[in-house]
């Protein structure tokens, strides 16, 4: 859906790509899949096919790489080793990528916004489909024996009102784990205490800001090896791609080497990027307290408008985890900093906060 194939190009066709780029807009937002169908229905859209929006036409569409504009192939296996079929991905390094190979219809940056928000959806389980909303769900963990924590609801006698925790799973599973639950409000009152505290308070900026520079500086060095790695990499491709282009020349076999060339080309591009990463992030860059603002800056307003599926993508996106002992709770922030490559680096400066249990119930 988006596209036509014209001359065996893809084209895009701007009446059903109006559909995918809501879509996309919609689920970043933070909107979920009855009401993104709604929309899409109630504005005329329509599957390729011809049929109303369903929730298993919105998964596999986010899911799809060609709306950022990047053709994969060679991505799936029709049969298992002992001959059976199966439909399964293949290895990461047998796929084959090719970005900008078609037009997208979608903004990259949107694209992997959206497919990391699915991703911790999946691992997240039905934190927005429970009857009660919990903000810190995948994120909370017992620091008795490392389980993660999850949402428990339930009425202590019948006539006294319901009560809201998060639970030890290794406890709710009747194994050796003693920590008591701990109530949602409580800890959930409490994470965003201190992210107001510390992530968008205006007067703890410059002592952020200067942390976070130290730690630029200290994760900026030791990429010479990774470097010299990539280099060699890239010299064996660009002969490899060479004496194929040769072989073309002198067999006349395009079709025959088209295949391989595009898979050289491929490995040739990410390994450019690599290569390319390790030299910017050896330049120490510079944290500035507006880009720190611009960061944090809107997680007060959806705290006032009490937004919770905003609230939900800002903890989300800066809390690493939320631990909990028999005596304290031990809070770990996130900042993921730009890499200067318009998308963010996989390493995250983290801190931590931590209170006494006993402190939570006189708040």
């Amino acid at each position: 859906m988006g596209y036509n194939i014209v001359d065996k190009k893809y084209v895009i066709n701007e009446e059903e790509a109006g559909a995918i780029r809501l879509l996309f807009q919609m689920y970043d937002e933070g909107h979920g899949y009855s009401a993104i169908i709604r929309q899409l229905n109630a504005l005329g859209y329509r599957t390729k096919a011809g049929n109303p929006f369903g929730k298993n036409s919105l998964y596999d569409l986010l899911h799809n790489e060609k709306y950022k504009g990047e053709y994969v192939y060679n991505k799936h296996t029709s049969h298992r080793p002992d001959g059976t079929r199966t439909r399964s991905n293949k290895q990461e390094e047998e796929i084959i990528r090719i970005p900008g190979a078609i037009p997208a219809i979608v903004d990259e940056a949107v694209w992997e916004r959206v497919n990391g928000r699915l991703e911790k959806n999946k691992k997240n389980g039905g934190a927005f489909k429970a009857k009660e909303m919990y903000l810190l769900s995948g994120l909370i963990y017992c620091g008795e024996c490392g389980y993660a924590m999850h949402g428990n609801g339930r009425y202590p006698a019948p006539d006294r009102p319901k009560v809201i925790t998060y639970r030890c799973g290794h406890r709710s599973n009747n194994l050796a784990c003693n920590n008591k639950e701990i109530k949602r409000d409580e800890v959930e009152r409490f994470v965003i205490d201190q992210l107001q505290t510390y992530l968008c308070n205006e007067s703890n900026i410059p002592k952020l800001t200067a942390e976070l520079n130290q730690y630029v500086a200290q994760n900026s060095t030791g990429n010479d090896s990774d470097q010299q790695k990539y280099r060699k990499k890239q010299k064996e491709l660009e002969r490899n791609k060479a004496n194929l282009v040769e072989a073309i020349s002198q067999t006349g076999l395009q079709d025959v080497f088209a295949q391989k060339l595009a898979e050289i080309e491929a490995e040739l591009k990410m390994v450019s990027s690599l290569l390319h990463r390790c030299e910017v992030s050896n330049q120490a860059a510079t944290v500035t307290e507006d880009m720190v603002r611009g960061y944090l800056g809107s997680f007060r307003e959806f705290v006032l408008k009490r937004d919770i599926p905003q609230i939900k993508k800002f903890i989300d996106s800066y809390m690493e985890r939320v631990d909990v002992y028999k005596e304290k709770i031990v809070v770990t922030f996130k900042v993921a900093l730009s890499d200067g490559l318009d998308e963010f680096q996989t390493l995250s400066y983290c801190f931590e906060k931590d209170t006494n249990r006993k402190a939570l119930k006189t708040a």
